[in-house]
């Protein structure tokens, strides 16, 4: 006998997500589940790879400061994942960049 199960699990998605150039820092609205960690890459205009800059920090107030040496960054890409369990992450929003001044 076959036991089916329809368990959806749902991580809820990064909004309003931007990158400012200037002060190489991410923001995005946080999230309002509990339990979740921020998950952040990087595609470098340099290298035209993603890496993994952030992996499941527990902070998940915005901004983040990302590290000096990220050089050229021409995308940047933000996800919650599961504190218990980081491998199970939520759709990645990609970041608007530009210079904001509010920040």
């Amino acid at each position: 006998m076959q036991f089916l199960c329809d368990i959806a699990l749902t991580v809820e998605r990064p909004v309003s997500v931007q990158y400012n150039v200037d002060s190489q820092t991410v923001t995005f609205q946080s999230p309002t589940s509990t339990g979740l960690c921020l998950h952040v890459r990087l595609l470098s205009a340099d290298t035209s790879s993603w890496t993994s800059q952030l992996l499941c920090t527990t902070e998940q107030t915005a901004p983040v400061r990302l590290r000096d040496d990220v050089g050229s960054i021409e995308a940047v890409e933000v996800s919650f994942c599961l504190q218990s369990r980081p491998d199970v992450c939520g759709h990645a929003q990609n970041a608007t960049i530009g210079q904001y001044s509010h920040l």
